[in-house]
């Protein structure tokens, strides 16, 4: 009988306690998101090698981060160093690749995994020295390891040397690329251009052979990134013939005036080789808000624990505030069914603001989705969706959850109020039997 009582009245505080309206509480992001958390180290047993060959790499993948990472993504790009070193310190060297060689990846807390994946050295390559950089992403949105709308905020650098067979190549000129008609630099702050008009972009296409050749130019425009076809805007494809040592200025417009940051992919191909231009430039006075990185602090979910789930939020325009915006995070059981939401109503600035919330369940949780949506002036601007589910990582072994844990303040608490109201039972119960023997 006492064990009912005591199981309804633990089930009855813990309503109590997790019920009522709480508005998601501002705080410091980075002391939650840790930009550099996941490393990528990338190494390979061939530091040189030929072109039309294939070279093997593999990458070590850490997380220092003190909670479980779920569906990450390794992202790289291949360079190879400009011979100028004045123009490699402006732009960084030629682009000539950039995909992802690995998806869908769970880290444990503190845990490691190990990737390897092949990069196919076009035949039609020059002779000098390459790196590949590291990227680590969650969701293909969210920057954990580098920047990979950048040429410059990279993870980890791998160092090698190509023997190629050409003297000669069709590619672009990294160092004539042209916004407005201003040169544009690649490692620097993002240009900002008019919140409205025409954005001319041009390059200049060499072909530095003996022969007339042909190459196919595409030009994708996405918003912020492009990491992912979500993003995608609008594409432009044309093949063109150049003559022996012809370079030729080619121009793409962005007519587009809704977002506030635009990210243009330009790729020339030529033969087996790609030559490709990343091209990021925001739009002034333009302003919009952004999710980055919703996380929980803690999986599996255990019945009676306090856990916390945090999310960053940034302006992506040019203005230091932009107001009016509504971020609601859910946290969602198996079947669909919200367990958990929370809400922030309020300003969000241009720098990273972060914003948490502490919560405790009535039940053990091993797969959840967490959801994050983000409205601004009342229309939906951004969302966010991750899987966690144990089967994926080592999740540590169920608790018996009977037992007393002393530095858990919540199980305190309730302890404490289950042993007053056993107290305000037995009192009663004798008290009654004391009545009852005065009247005999």
């Amino acid at each position: 009988m006492n064990r009912t009582w005591l199981s309804l009245f633990c089930l009855i505080s813990m309503l109590i306690l997790t019920s009522g309206a709480f508005a998601l509480e501002q705080v410091n992001c980075f002391d939650y998101y840790k930009f550099g958390s996941v490393k990528v180290d990338i190494q390979s047993q061939t530091p040189s090698s030929s072109s039309g060959s294939t070279m093997s790499f593999t990458a070590v993948i850490t997380n220092e981060n003190p909670y479980p990472i779920f569906d990450g993504s390794v992202y790289v790009k291949v360079f190879r160093k400009q011979t100028d070193n004045i123009e490699e310190l402006k732009n960084g060297g030629a682009l000539l690749d950039q995909f992802f060689v690995a998806d869908n990846i769970a880290l444990d807390v503190n845990g490691k995994k190990q990737i390897s994946f092949d990069w196919k050295v076009p035949s039609f390559t020059q002779s000098g020295d390459y790196e590949i950089d590291s990227f680590f992403v969650t969701e293909k949105k969210f920057n954990l390891y580098g920047l990979s709308f950048t040429d410059d905020v990279v993870g980890a650098r791998y160092f090698f040397k190509i023997s190629g067979e050409q003297n000669s190549i069709v590619e672009f000129d990294k160092n004539a690329v042209m916004i407005n008609g201003k040169p544009h630099q690649f490692i620097a702050f993002i240009p900002q251009v008019s919140p409205t008009g025409t954005v001319k972009v041009t390059a200049q296409a060499s072909n530095n052979t003996l022969d007339i050749q042909n190459a196919d130019i595409s030009w994708r425009l996405y918003s912020w990134d492009g990491l992912t076809e979500a993003n995608l805007i609008s594409e432009k494809k044309e093949t063109i013939g150049l003559n022996p040592g012809e370079k030729r200025i080619l121009q793409f417009n962005v007519n587009d005036t809704t977002k506030p940051v635009y990210f243009i992919v330009a790729e020339l191909d030529y033969k087996d080789s790609k030559s490709i231009l990343d091209i990021r430039f925001a739009r002034k006075g333009v302003d919009r808000t952004r999710i980055n990185f919703p996380s929980l602090l803690s999986f599996p979910l255990e019945a009676g624990k306090e856990s916390t789930v945090f999310s960053c939020v940034h302006g992506m325009g040019t203005a230091k505030v932009v107001p009016d915006n509504n971020l609601k995070i859910s946290i969602l059981d198996e079947s669909g069914k919200v367990i958990f939401s929370d809400t922030y109503d309020g300003n969000i600035t241009g720098e990273m603001m972060g914003l948490k919330e502490s919560f405790v369940l009535q039940k053990d949780y091993s797969k959840v989705t967490l959801k994050a949506e983000l409205y601004m002036g009342g229309m939906f601007v951004d969302g966010a969706e991750v899987v966690y589910d144990c089967t994926l990582i080592n999740c540590p072994k169920k608790q018996d959850l009977l037992s007393f844990d002393l530095q858990n303040p919540f199980l305190i608490g309730i302890g404490l109020i289950a042993l007053l109201f056993i107290l305000g039972i037995l009192f009663l119960h004798l008290s009654k039997r004391i009545k009852r023997g005065e009247k005999k």
